[in-house]
């Protein structure tokens, strides 16, 4: 198949984060000062469980659009708790971090077992850049790769929790009946817990959508981890295909197209363009190809596919 020229340096997660630590006033819990070098203002320390003591505020991690920091607690029974903090600024920062929330309640309904309980959402007293938080739990995770057979089975039932291209999905008497999916299931969204090797996913962007669409993501080149054909298969082996099975590779392409085209906007001079434009010609040289000579694109790529 032909590809786009200039190709560009493909895209990998930071290793830091851009964001800045939102200028806050520090707050305290329990009249005393919160250490660390995360301030952590006075709106967030009282979305935490009632009696709950905190000790320490610091950066964590890195993060793309946001910063984040791990927020250490005593509870009031005496129990040692960590919570998990992302900020973020402006309207994008609203919308993130809004949307976000909603997200991770929803899986968390669904899935309690699969995603960090979200606690809370809201606006700092900030007033110069606005900016935002997410509260939830914090789990630390360990580097290790996710155990196939446990995630998957974790997919499958959180995509059973809702009663279970595209034509042919719904032809024959077939329907689709949507479930509720992450999103944004690519490897840095995934981890698995350092103490219980519970596999956790988190950063959601859910919607309801067929359940294959969520496992198009997987297709990306940008995944080192989860593009390993083991995870694909897993999930097939216990969810299933729909019918028609045979069209379910040229599914995953249009399905993934989505997601390579969003990732294009967010990533600039990444080739996820590149990738969709690839899977796209793919499948309308194979569906619906134009006559030689009117499709408009160069006369190697016609001849491609």
């Amino acid at each position: 198949m032909a590809t786009i020229t200039n190709r560009v340096e493909d895209w990998a997660p930071p290793t830091e984060s851009p964001g800045k630590v939102p200028q806050v006033t520090a707050g305290k819990s329990g009249g005393k000062d919160i250490k660390g070098d995360f301030p952590l203002d006075q709106i967030v320390i009282d979305q935490l469980p009632p009696g709950t003591q905190v000790h320490s505020c610091n950066r964590h991690r890195a993060s793309t659009w946001t910063v984040t920091a791990k927020i250490e607690t005593t509870l009031a029974d005496g129990e040692p708790k960590f919570f998990f903090l992302k900020c973020a600024e402006d309207d994008q920062g609203k919308a993130m971090l809004e949307g976000e929330f909603h997200s991770m309640t929803e899986l968390y309904k669904a899935a309690p077992d699969f995603v960090p309980k979200p606690h809370d959402w809201g606006k700092l007293n900030v007033s110069s850049p606005d900016t935002y938080f997410f509260l939830c739990d914090f789990i630390e995770m360990t580097s290790q790769n996710p155990d196939p057979i446990q995630l998957c089975t974790k997919l499958v039932q959180l995509h059973q929790a809702i009663p279970k291209i595209l034509g042919p999905l719904e032809a024959d008497g077939r329907i689709v009946k949507p479930c509720l999916i992450h999103g944004d299931l690519w490897d840095g969204n995934i981890g698995t817990d350092f103490e219980t090797g519970e596999i956790y996913i988190f950063d959601a962007s859910v919607y309801y959508a067929h359940n294959e669409m969520e496992i198009a993501m997987w297709r990306g080149t940008f995944n080192k981890v989860v593009t390993s054909k083991v995870y694909l298969n897993t999930y097939l082996a216990r969810m299933g295909i729909s019918e028609p099975a045979e069209q379910f590779d040229d599914r995953n392409r249009l399905y993934s197209c989505y997601m390579t085209l969003h990732e294009s906007t967010c990533h600039n001079g990444s080739s996820f363009r590149e990738q969709c434009y690839e899977n796209m010609t793919y499948l309308i040289n194979k569906y619906a190809p134009f006559p030689r000579g009117e499709s408009g694109l160069p006369e190697d790529t016609e001849k491609d596919g």
